[in-house]
């Protein structure tokens, strides 16, 4: 990241150093709607104007460099797969970063989120852009991420236990996974700590579960996975 000074600046790369253009509203809003952009050198980022949502708008940031693929975005690793990046103390309004943190009396506190992909994944997202582009030749095309159904506050509290978990890991129960993730955000660790297991068969299986019940937690809560993609 570029030295900060005390004078005003336009947002910049982290990547590449260039200057970045202003975010703007996807063509087809989805999700939580942050406002995107991408770079020339590949790396996509959204905003957040608060600087309050950043685990959410890290996993917008993803999703959207994987062309909303999200399965895709789920099986990618930190580092391996893609680099991070985060530009602080932006100004939505004015396009700038302020290091002061204040313009003419008003808060900054924004950020902007960046994401690239390494070349492989890159392209393979690619190849989903081009299938969506020409779902003629792409054949049926996969069917969206239905946000999962607000959880009912009303009555007892669900609470998430190991064993219970695990015996739904073990059925392969996505759906009571996620229905009790959301009522339970623990569920989302029950589930990684199962990677552990001694039979490598169990792990891909839990590996499998585990992406599957982040892609239906995501749809309404997005900040918890983007934590466990971080861990």
């Amino acid at each position: 990241m570029a030295d900060k000074t005390e004078a005003n600046v336009a947002p910049w790369c982290p990547f590449c150093g260039m200057d970045v253009g202003r975010p703007s509203d996807q063509v087809q809003r989805k999700m939580t709607e942050f406002p995107v952009g991408r770079c020339e050198c590949g790396a996509v980022y959204v905003c957040d104007a608060t600087g309050h949502n950043v685990g959410s708008a890290m996993v917008e940031c993803l999703v959207f460099a994987c062309n909303d693929e999200w399965d895709l975005a789920w099986e990618l690793i930190p580092e391996e797969d893609y680099l991070t990046g985060r530009i602080e103390n932006y100004d939505d309004v004015t396009h700038q970063v302020v290091p002061k943190r204040n313009l003419d009396g008003r808060a900054v506190r924004g950020v902007l989120y960046f994401v690239r992909l390494h070349t492989e994944v890159a392209e393979i997202a690619e190849r989903f852009r081009k299938k969506q582009e020409n779902p003629a030749e792409a054949g049926p095309a996969p069917a969206a991420a239905a946000v999962q159904p607000a959880v009912d506050g009303q009555g007892k509290k669900v609470r998430a236990s190991k064993k219970k978990v695990r015996e739904l890991v073990q059925a392969g129960d996505v759906d009571a996974l996620v229905a009790l993730a959301l009522a339970d955000i623990r569920t989302l660790r029950f589930i990684q700590r199962l990677l552990y297991a001694p039979d490598e068969a169990e792990r891909y299986h839990v590996a499998w579960m585990l992406g599957e019940v982040c892609a239906g937690v995501a749809t309404r809560e997005p900040g918890p996975v983007a934590d466990l993609l971080h861990r």
